[in-house]
């Protein structure tokens, strides 16, 4: 849990040994637990209600089997704006995570690692944005319980060990 970090980096058309300068670390109050992947939502109307607009990044935390977000100018251990956890969500070492406002639906999409040995599947579960923004708010660091309302898997689905995600705003592919 050391190492538990999500870092920002100013582009300088350098490159080189860079300094963050941002960085989201800790488990206590950032909750972070093996982040693995990493998705930025920029707000589409600025300037609107705080709750339901403002740029954001989402973590997927394998460790924790759960999804934090947090502003983007956040810095240092901070808590999560919102989270995805519990057992109604489906996680499973979530891996990799994508946002898509595709036909003006605000979806999360995180790829699930299955269980090994078990009967669980690879899986993307998708939620609704407004589902997990009024379920996964506070410091309650286990308020997140929210159902996705759509699950891929299965042996049709050809997914085996998905780890990165990529959503296609302008046709909805996935």
């Amino acid at each position: 849990a050391g190492n538990d970090t999500v870092a920002t980096y100013a582009l300088n058309n350098q490159g080189g040994n860079l300094a963050p300068v941002r960085t989201i670390r800790g488990i206590h109050d950032s909750e972070l637990d093996g982040p693995s992947g990493v998705a930025l939502r920029i707000d589409p109307n600025p300037g609107g209600s705080p709750q339901l607009s403002g740029d954001e990044i989402w973590v997927t935390n394998r460790g924790s089997d759960k999804v934090t977000a947090y502003s983007r100018i956040d810095d240092l251990d901070v808590t999560p704006l919102y989270r995805i956890c519990g057992a109604q969500t489906q996680l499973h070492s979530p891996c990799g995570i994508a946002l898509s406002s595709y036909n003006g639906n605000e979806r999360v999409f995180v790829a699930n690692d299955k269980i090994p040995g078990g009967s669980d599947l690879d899986r993307i579960t998708i939620y609704n944005r407004s589902n997990v923004l009024s379920a996964g708010q506070g410091s309650d660091p286990t308020s997140g319980e929210v159902a996705p309302a759509y699950v891929i898997q299965g042996d049709q689905t050809g997914l085996s060990t998905p780890c990165g995600i990529a959503v296609d705003d302008t046709t909805g592919d996935i």
